[in-house]
């Protein structure tokens, strides 16, 4: 057929006219290309702050509540009030305590110099403490897990006058018990002294103590039969 493209023999394509050719495309190039012009074509959507607003609505919250306790705090310290730790509830003696016992009120500044002070964390209550009471030295030991652990028993024992020191143990005091026998010391083991009761000039001693659980329990013998003799260190 003449005139028209089936004149043209098989196999053989059209000439493409010089004007129409464009640039070369590698294969697979458009593919590639696609998704980057849907992503242009596609309408903006609004970036979300709400959460991170409210995140830092809530920082500025925290912020002006501590500012108002802190101003109310140096209020009450200029009429001879300062902030002071309270219990938060009723506790009993010899209750070890944490930072969550506690709380912030205020108390007269006249008693500033027994007041006690954060951290709390493995102290011992000496004596049954209310709740809102400001607490003082004399109501807490140190903190005795660095020397007894976390998981201490409380014992109470008899010492002979003389071996309890002759009334100079006080409440709090860090000591070590010498556990003897008919064959001479048996064991020495480390305690904190929670109350001290005489019973007179040569008399028996009475104390309560705390100990690591693990000597309670394999010098219990020992500290049932009393021979007992108590070593505090002195400071210089």
């Amino acid at each position: 057929m003449t005139g028209n493209h089936f004149d043209q023999p098989i196999g053989e394509s059209e000439p493409i006219p010089e004007g129409a050719i464009g640039h070369r495309v590698a294969p697979g190039a458009f593919a590639r290309l696609a998704p980057e012009a849907a992503r242009e074509d596609r309408p903006a959507r609004p970036r979300a702050f709400g959460s991170r607003a409210g995140t830092i609505s809530g920082y500025v919250l925290v912020a002006l509540a501590t500012g108002m306790v802190m101003m109310f705090l140096w209020r009450d310290a200029d009429a001879g009030q300062m902030p002071v730790l309270v219990l938060k509830e009723d506790l009993p003696a010899h209750r070890m305590l944490t930072e969550d016992d506690v709380t912030l009120s205020t108390a007269t500044s006249a008693g500033k110099d027994g007041y006690v002070s954060l951290p709390v964390t493995g102290r011992l209550t000496l004596r049954a403490v209310k709740k809102d009471q400001p607490l003082t030295k004399a109501d807490l030991s140190p903190d005795v897990t660095k020397v007894l652990g976390t998981a201490p028993v409380v014992v109470g024992v008899s010492v002979p006058h003389p071996g309890g020191l002759n009334g100079a143990l006080q409440s709090g005091d860090r000591v070590r018990l010498l556990l003897s026998g008919a064959t001479g010391v048996r064991a020495e083991v480390d305690a904190f002294v929670l109350s001290v009761a005489s019973g007179g000039a040569g008399r028996q001693a009475s104390l309560v103590v705390a100990l690591r659980r693990k000597d309670a329990e394999r010098h219990a013998a020992a500290l049932l039969e009393g021979n007992i003799l108590v070593v505090k260190r002195v400071r210089a």
